[in-house]
């Protein structure tokens, strides 16, 4: 199930799970690099706003109430209206179950309902695995 974050109205309990997604990841994915603190992803859900932009959080868990994905749609305000950034991250013991891309799809439709018809994508995943900027298709508001 995907479901719109709102980091001040979650429990801690919520927010740790958003945390343990992201280490999960970032130790799978970039296992060089250090390690997340709760406190950086707590501030960054807390406090994500730059001048002009505007950032949601959603969430995918498995059904069972655990949090398996995370994504965030950062849009970047007046200036470039038609255009967004997707952010999803899927913990590594969910990866290739769909989780990331009913969260990414998701996302999409409400970039594309909020006027973004071009968005860069951004995974979760080892550094030769980017992604490119890629349009969003009429149908993504419709999903």
């Amino acid at each position: 199930m995907i479901a719109r974050f709102e980091p001040g109205a979650e429990q801690p309990a919520d927010v740790e799970q958003f945390f343990e997604v992201e280490l999960a990841a970032s130790a799978h994915d970039e296992p060089q690099a250090p390690p997340p603190t709760l406190a950086a992803v707590t501030g960054r859900l807390t406090n994500p706003q730059r001048e002009h932009w505007e950032v949601s959080f959603w969430t995918a868990d498995d059904g069972a109430g655990r949090m398996t994905g995370t994504g965030a749609l950062i849009r970047l305000g007046e200036q470039n209206p038609h255009f967004a950034v997707v952010d999803v991250t899927v913990h590594p013991e969910h990866r290739r179950r769909g989780t990331g891309t009913a969260l990414l799809r998701h996302i999409a439709a409400e970039a594309a309902e909020a006027g973004a018809r071009l968005a860069a994508s951004s995974t979760a995943c080892r550094p030769s695995a980017a992604s490119p900027a890629t349009s969003i298709p009429a149908s993504a508001s419709s999903s």
